[in-house]
């Protein structure tokens, strides 16, 4: 039986941004999906990488949302999947990918770039210009909405048991280029997860950005998560 990943993207972006990550897990023997965040995607096991269409990229479906209702909805697709997947997630999908991790949810998961649980309010300025190949960034983004980000930035519904000795292994991937979520951040997040008998593992990337999965040499990156996640999956 094939192993299966969930990828899980950053907010302001769609499940698009994972094609690259998706060939070359999928070369490996990867079962592949990418569902979208709930305003982009009806089902919440959609694998698919759908254009985000104009209407569900205005604000009109981000009304009401906090991070409890993202978690929600891919914890429920979660749940109908057997066995539990490789969870990789970036930027709020990488703390996404923690959170549900400390719900039980997931063999195991990598987090790239994590958004801190709390105390990134660089998450409530202009994202930085992006490197991504026009074949990448060419979908319509979606809007942003302020009041997820500024309930994740106060550490809203963000709580996490970083001593949950149940949770699977854990990947953190820092990039030392990045402006929202400097390499002391995930570090620091390491750190916290360190209390917890489960396998963590910081891996450092300092001449990427904050698009490090889809940046020139975005290729050593995914190369180096999928290492992880195979030696994990000996283990497991």
């Amino acid at each position: 039986m094939k192993r299966r990943v969930v990828f899980i993207h950053d907010i302001g972006q769609t499940p698009a941004c994972w094609s690259p990550f998706i060939g070359r897990y999928g070369a490996c023997g990867y079962l592949c999906q990418a569902p979208a965040w709930p305003p982009l995607s009806t089902a919440p096991d959609d694998a698919s990488s759908r254009p985000a269409t104009s209407a569900s990229c205005s604000g009109a479906g981000w009304r009401g949302l906090n991070i409890g209702h993202v978690v929600d909805h891919y914890a429920n697709g979660l749940d109908r999947g057997s066995p539990p997947p490789l969870l990789v997630g970036h930027g709020l999908g990488g703390l996404i990918v923690q959170l549900l991790l400390d719900r039980g949810l997931g063999a195991a998961g990598v987090a790239l770039s994590p958004t801190p649980r709390r105390g990134c309010w660089q998450l409530l300025a202009p994202p930085p210009p992006s490197p991504i190949a026009p074949s990448h960034d060419a979908r319509p983004a979606p809007v942003t909405p302020r009041r997820l980000l500024l309930e994740t930035a106060l550490g809203i519904g963000t709580a996490i048991d970083y001593a949950n000795d149940e949770r699977g292994p854990l990947l953190l991937v820092s990039a030392g280029r990045s402006r929202r979520v400097s390499s002391a951040r995930v570090e620091a997040c390491y750190r916290r997860h360190r209390r917890s008998m489960a396998t963590t593992t910081l891996l450092a990337f300092p001449q990427y950005g904050d698009r490090l999965i889809v940046e020139p040499g975005w290729e050593a990156v995914a190369d180096a998560t999928l290492d992880w996640a195979q030696r994990v999956a000996l283990r497991l």
